[in-house]
């Protein structure tokens, strides 16, 4: 419990009030951000590999937002993006010639899930390449099983 406090407090705050999808300005633990009726996206590159992970997710995570939008392609405008894809060693999302902040930026998420697994210096290359988009970017290296989606749906009715 202690660590899903620090989380939060890190993390944005969801309520209805404040920005928008796609708005930026400098969040802190005293001044976190609040958005207003939030989106959640999920974005499977994994083709049939991520499909089960992608539908099971949304059914635990969906109705905690405002909309729920999911696409095998097309990057969702969302608040929050969960990503199901393989990073390569160097940091590049296979099949897609886009940055992990790209698509990030894309979606206009201020909050980012890469949920599928990936290596752990495989993630920390993919946030190499900077942009001019700031996102709190979450890695997955072990989703251990349904409890994934129980963390996940806990921090958020914890931030609503």
């Amino acid at each position: 419990m202690q660590f899903l406090s620090r989380l939060l407090r890190r993390l944005m705050i969801f309520r209805a009030g404040a920005i928008g999808i796609g708005s930026r300005r400098t969040a802190t633990a005293h001044h976190p951000f609040v958005l207003k009726n939030p989106v959640i996206g999920f974005l499977n590159l994994l083709g049939e590999r991520g499909a089960g992970l992608a539908e099971s997710d949304s059914r635990a995570l969906a109705d905690l937002f405002v909309d729920c939008r999911s696409s095998a392609s097309e990057v969702p405008r969302c608040a929050v993006l969960l990503i199901y894809c393989q990073v390569d060693a160097s940091g590049r999302i296979e099949g897609v010639s886009e940055s992990l902040r790209g698509l990030i930026k894309r979606a206009g998420a201020h909050v980012a899930i890469l949920a599928s697994e990936n290596e752990p210096q495989a993630c920390i290359n993919a946030l190499k390449a900077r942009n001019d988009w700031t996102a709190n970017v979450v890695f997955v290296l072990n989703r251990k099983g349904p409890i994934f989606a129980e963390f996940f749906r806990r921090l958020f009715e914890m931030m609503g």
